[in-house]
């Protein structure tokens, strides 16, 4: 008996509109969580990525983050900032990959080297244009810092301005082409 009112239920029309109605709001729940951005500048390979969310970061990854306080300067002083509200500086996130993670071992004499876990970083003398504040640092890297680099020497990255806080993380980013 109950099980033929269970039946019966499921069968009706309203169960069935309101099942498409949930699938539907999970559907566009899943779509919104995505979001695509064109990278425009030379710093990384590709030129859309997708954003998915996950702050959910590994060596290697590519992260998009709000630049702080001394980034937004160098930033402005380049004149490659564009305003945005979608970080607290007033300025777009940045796309960079993350090179080396909380406690691996940072040589950077800011002139020539830049050494992760005694691998010389390919790349990694800074090759701006301009003058750049040199980063300088030897030990451990704090606990919540990353570094973020890219495989363009012009790329104002880790080598100009040191660590960023994991703090900044917006998403991890999957590269689409």
């Amino acid at each position: 008996m109950i099980a033929q009112r269970i039946k019966d239920l499921v069968m009706t029309k309203s169960f069935l509109f309101l099942t498409g109605i949930l699938i539907l709001l999970i559907t566009a729940h899943v779509i919104m969580s995505y979001y695509i951005v064109i990278n425009k500048s030379s710093s990384l390979p590709g030129h859309v990525y997708l954003i998915n969310h996950s702050r959910d970061y590994k060596l290697n990854s590519i992260i998009l983050f709000c630049p702080d306080e001394k980034l937004t300067r160098l930033e402005d002083a380049l004149n490659n900032s564009v305003k945005s509200s979608r970080c607290p500086t007033g300025v777009n996130p940045l796309l960079k990959t993350v090179s080396a993670l909380p406690y691996d071992y940072i040589q950077a004499d800011g002139e020539n080297n830049l050494i992760i876990n005694n691998q010389v970083i390919r790349n990694s003398k800074p090759g701006a244009k301009i003058p750049l504040p040199k980063w300088r640092f030897e030990g451990l890297l704090p606990k919540d810092n990353l570094l973020v680099l890219t495989s363009n020497p012009d790329s104002l990255d880790s080598r100009y301005y040191g660590p960023i806080s994991t703090d900044q993380i917006i998403s991890t980013v999957t590269e689409l082409f």
